[in-house]
């Protein structure tokens, strides 16, 4: 149709065409393939699930991370109901090793951990190569389309993504796949061996660390784009840095007529820079604007407000959440 040759046809970098004896064919080329995965991941609704069972997919590189995940995954009884694994690296001499470690890998956690029965991956469809002279971008799609494809396969399941073991190359477009799916991230920590006999009381969910989430993200995006709170996150990142062990709060000092956060900011930031708190020469006006900016930050979950009391008096102190310390780091390294 007319309409379709002129729509496809506006998109060249992510649909090519040739023709054939039953007319002309379209074909999406490897960037339209990053995109259309890209897309699914946002839009296919069928894949997202909430509040079912959960599933975790684990990326493994060699033979020796894939020892390392056996190992982990025979000490620690994780939570999952369903574990999947994508192996893959950049080739070298030993092009079809890839598929050997993974065929080992799968093996080896049926055969020496408690969770064997739960690995829903088949070996032979979750590798994949980076070629030594490039293809970043192709294997960018095919690693997504393993991804996809696993989660299309149990739809069921609310899958996270383990991301110690993903490639340098890879992480930003996985990164992407998962944050447009809505898929949680999360990084097994390990402990280091070394001599001596020491005592480990984590159980395995202590071992994991959580990367922030869709909903985590866009609030702090929300905190960077207010005024108020921004200039309130930025000076308590500056206050905290320079002394950590220091209870942050906006009231006056006891010893003398000033307010230093107030004055920490004004002593950081030089006229006419856009962090710098307006200049109010009196403390009532300067404790009240504060205030409103403190108010402001923690409603964006930038700081965690705590009450302290001396004597009959109240006095508000705060501290910056992992939200409120990433804003903070953005905000003071912008334009460096």
């Amino acid at each position: 149709p007319k309409g379709v040759d002129i729509t496809l046809g506006s998109i060249p970098d992510f649909v090519e065409d040739m023709e054939s004896p039953d007319g002309k064919e379209y074909r999406l080329t490897t960037s339209g393939r990053y995109h259309a995965m890209l897309a699914l991941a946002s839009k296919d609704s069928a894949a997202k699930v909430k509040k079912g069972p959960r599933g975790l997919v684990i990326f493994v590189r060699s033979v020796k991370e894939s020892e390392s995940v056996v190992e982990y995954l025979e000490e620690h009884n994780t939570e999952f109901n369903s574990y999947a694994f994508v192996v893959g690296r950049i080739t070298g001499a030993d092009e079809d090793r890839t598929k050997e470690i993974s065929l080992e890998l799968h093996e080896q956690v049926r055969q020496r951990t408690s969770i064997g029965d739960r690995v829903v991956s088949s070996p032979e469809d979750v590798c994949f190569s980076i070629p030594q002279t490039g293809g970043i971008l192709e294997s960018s799609v095919e690693v997504m389309e393993i991804l996809h494809n696993l989660r299309m396969g149990d739809r069921g399941t609310e899958w996270s993504l383990e991301t110690s073991g993903i490639l340098g190359l890879l992480r930003p477009a996985l990164y992407q796949y998962s944050h447009l799916s809505g898929m949680p991230r999360l990084f097994i920590t390990r402990e280091t061996k070394g001599p001596g006999v020491h005592e480990n009381i984590m159980e395995g969910p202590m071992h994991w660390l959580g990367t922030p989430d869709k909903t985590q993200i866009e609030g702090i995006k929300k905190i960077l784009k207010d005024s108020g709170a921004s200039k309130f996150v930025a000076t308590a990142f500056l206050l905290n840095d320079s002394d950590p062990n220091l209870t942050m709060m906006i009231s006056k000092s006891k010893d003398e007529d000033r307010n230093p956060f107030y004055d920490f900011n004004i002593e950081r930031f030089g006229t006419g820079h856009p962090l710098r708190f307006s200049d109010l020469p009196k403390l009532n006006s300067q404790y009240k604007s504060l205030k409103d900016k403190l108010i402001k930050a923690e409603s964006h979950k930038a700081v965690g407000l705590k009450r302290t009391v001396e004597g009959s008096r109240f006095e508000d102190s705060f501290v910056l959440t992992p939200s409120g310390i990433i804003a903070g780091a953005l905000l003071v390294n912008m334009g460096k």
